[in-house]
């Protein structure tokens, strides 16, 4: 099965969220994220929705799975962290996981090994970064310029 990058970034870039839906109040200031343009939303989205996805997939069926789910905003982009209590990833493969097509979980109809290929896509093309940090948890971190249309 082949699928088009271009037309997958497209896909996850066309997805905007209401902006006017509010925000909870945590009554420390932590959610006082600003109104995002549209692109920003759909990206940040997407980057979370993927990264959460793996730390659950990775830390599910270990003892007390935890993952962990931080954003902040600063004054011209997001910084955005997902962490868990996983098996980790191994220094030889921190490099290899952002290769389109390539998974450590098992093969499933439709492939594996788009989401963090995706994830630093959208970052590379939006001018940011994505990091894997690895000590006790593993904590993908991504930062992500604020788009021009906000």
């Amino acid at each position: 099965m082949t699928v088009d990058d271009d037309a997958v970034h497209r896909q996850a870039l066309s997805r905007t969220h209401p902006q006017d839906i509010p925000q909870p109040d945590l009554g420390d200031g932590s959610a006082d994220l600003p109104a995002l343009a549209p692109s920003d939303s759909a990206d940040l989205t997407t980057l979370l929705g993927n990264l959460i996805d793996n730390a659950v997939d990775a830390c599910s069926g270990g003892p007390d799975p935890a993952v962990t789910v931080s954003l902040q905003a600063g004054a011209s982009y997001l910084h955005g962290e997902v962490g868990d209590n996983g098996p980790g990833v191994p220094e030889e493969l921190r490099e290899a996981i952002f290769v389109r097509g390539f998974s450590t979980k098992p093969e499933v109809l439709g492939g594996r090994g788009i989401g963090l290929p995706l994830v630093q896509l959208i970052c590379t093309q939006r001018g940011g970064s994505i990091e894997v940090h690895q000590g006790e948890r593993t904590v993908f971190s991504v930062r992500l310029p604020y788009s021009s249309l906000q």
